[in-house]
């Protein structure tokens, strides 16, 4: 309310001055005595309003009235001064602009019209007293000689005259003031929530877990919060300090023109700090040219991420561990069986070279699975293809199937055509067993299970086509796309590697391998090979990628 107390003390300076002006100027008995009695109702009216102030402060009905009694004390000192043609009726504009100012739109339009009727009391109170009070000889001529009709045309008009003036002063200084006030106010609103931005900025700087360094153009520190501090071993005097850390050397001799990697590790104090940088652009509010480095201590992440790392390896290994031990067991049962019937002695000759052959051909097959596995791991292959017999290599896999993992399934071929294809054999013997043997093991529980192979040639597009088809209860389409990935299966004690394994000799191979769901029930595989001698590579994994 400092704005009020000016206002108390400058209408007791400026009512006061001017009445103080009439008494010495004008010098009449009478005019002395209405100007001493003007000042002193400027004097008392300014120490009542100043006990209102003290009694109620936030009274919106004081100012008010302070306009209306000083409304009614300037037309006092305006009447004994010329009344209205005097040169005092002018202070009732910088009255008008002052109530605007203070009261607004309306306030300055309802202070214009009351000093609009003060004005018009002083002229006709001149008149129809007959002896205007100090007035100008035009007053006092029509108040002596004039007949009333045209003395009160006179005054009407110059009254209107100053309505003309003071309403439309009165509401553009309303409408000034009240369009500045808007402003200020949304001004004082953007400065509040400036400084509230700031201050939250600063909280969270102060707070924030990661590190924050700020170098402007020309190298100097400008902000490093408390976490850079603690990372980088620095105290309150940091500002020279930080100048022989690395991360300071990295962005002060920083080339612009190469512009900043995306990120860098920093080691202090045996900490690991990822620096993430930026440069700030021209137009922003830093100053162009400045740097930003934002410090994170990955120190426990890396040391969590590495042993992740050494258990998923393990994992890995465990897995691969207990495939490989699934796939040889076949093998071995059967290098077993035929060990156990040579033991007994109970065979003819042809039998006793039927087993040999068996325990010969089982012990490759071990062999090529186990250099499988190692080239698995290693990501390599050997230089062993060739051409050769894939319905020979189909036929060969079927029977060591029926022997061995198909269980109680039947397993139907026809002849096949004859078929030659460039790849290893080992490798696409065991990846149709791979497909096979997960046929085999998806019918577990299933009435009459039947596994069906098939081998076509298309002749046009120099592809073999193998179908493998089951009878049992397929695989939700929401997971078929995902069987052929590593580790994935739907088996109690499976692996997730055959089709994976499967999946791999074929890119090996440049051939594919699609899956779907029959209609009939079960699942088919569909794998294509290009034949040997100008085969392209097919990209096509259908359901199985």
């Amino acid at each position: 309310m400092r704005r009020l107390t000016w206002m108390l003390v400058g209408r007791l300076v400026i009512l006061g001055g001017l009445s103080a002006f009439g008494i010495a100027v004008l010098g009449a008995a009478r005019i002395n005595l209405a100007y001493g009695m003007t000042g002193a109702g400027a004097v008392v009216s300014t120490t009542a309003f100043a006990a209102w102030y003290r009694a109620r402060p936030v009274s919106r009905l004081l100012p008010a009235a302070m306009i209306v009694f000083d409304s009614l004390l300037l037309g006092a000192i305006v009447h004994f001064a010329g009344g209205l043609d005097g040169p005092f009726a002018a202070l009732f504009i910088l009255h008008a602009l002052y109530a605007g100012n203070v009261a607004g739109t309306r306030g300055g339009f309802y202070v214009a019209l009351l000093d609009t009727f003060v004005l018009a009391a002083s002229g006709f109170t001149a008149i129809v007293s007959g002896m205007p009070a100090g007035g100008t000889e035009l007053l006092e001529f029509l108040g002596q000689g004039v007949p009333i009709e045209l003395s009160t045309r006179y005054v009407f008009l110059r009254v209107l005259l100053h309505a003309c003036l003071l309403i439309p002063a009165g509401l553009a200084s309303g409408y000034f003031s009240e369009t500045l006030g808007r402003e200020s106010g949304r001004l004082k609103e953007a400065l509040d929530a400036l400084r509230t931005s700031t201050a939250r900025s600063r909280d969270i700087l102060r707070n924030l877990s990661d590190g924050i360094l700020l170098i402007d153009g020309d190298g100097t520190p400008l902000s490093l919060n408390p976490s850079a501090r603690r990372m980088l071993g620095l105290g309150s005097d940091w500002q020279e300090a930080v100048r022989s850390t690395e991360i300071y050397r990295i962005l002060r001799n920083r080339n612009p023109a190469e512009g900043f990697p995306d990120r860098i590790d920093v080691v202090a104090d045996d900490r690991i700090i990822e620096c993430k940088l930026g440069e700030f652009e021209p137009g922003s509010p830093v100053e162009s040219g400045a740097v930003l480095a934002v410090l994170t201590d990955v120190t426990e992440l890396r040391t969590l991420r590495s042993r992740l790392e050494e258990r998923e390896k393990l994992a890995v290994f465990g897995r691969l561990s207990a495939t490989m031990a699934h796939e040889i067991r076949n093998p071995l049962a059967s290098i077993s069986g035929a060990a156990q019937v040579l033991r007994s002695g109970a065979f003819d000759r042809s039998r006793f070279d039927s087993l040999v052959d068996l325990i010969v051909v089982q012990s490759k097959r071990t062999s090529d699975i186990i250099e499988g596995y190692l080239e698995l791991a290693r990501g390599s292959t050997r230089d062993d293809t060739g051409d050769l017999r894939l319905d020979l290599v189909l036929s060969e896999v079927i029977d060591s199937a029926r022997r061995g993992f198909a269980g109680g399934a039947t397993i139907g071929a026809g002849p096949f055509p004859e078929v030659v294809v460039t790849g290893r054999e080992h490798r696409l013997s065991q990846m149709f067993g791979n497909v096979i043997r997960n046929a085999c093991e998806a019918l577990e529980g299933t009435p009459n299970p039947e596994v069906s192979v098939h081998l076509d040639v298309d002749r046009l597009s120099r592809r073999a086509v193998v179908t493998v088809a089951d009878n049992g209860p397929g695989v939700p389409e929401g997971i078929l796309s995902m069987v052929t990935e590593p580790f994935f299966t739907t088996k109690e004690y499976g692996t997730g590697l055959g089709l994976y394994v499967a999946r791999r000799v074929l890119e090996e191979h440049s051939g594919s391998m699609a899956l779907r769901n029959r209609v009939a029930g079960g699942l088919e595989v569909e794998i294509v090979l290009p034949l040997a001698g100008g085969g392209g590579k097919t990209d096509d994994w259908g359901g199985g990628s």
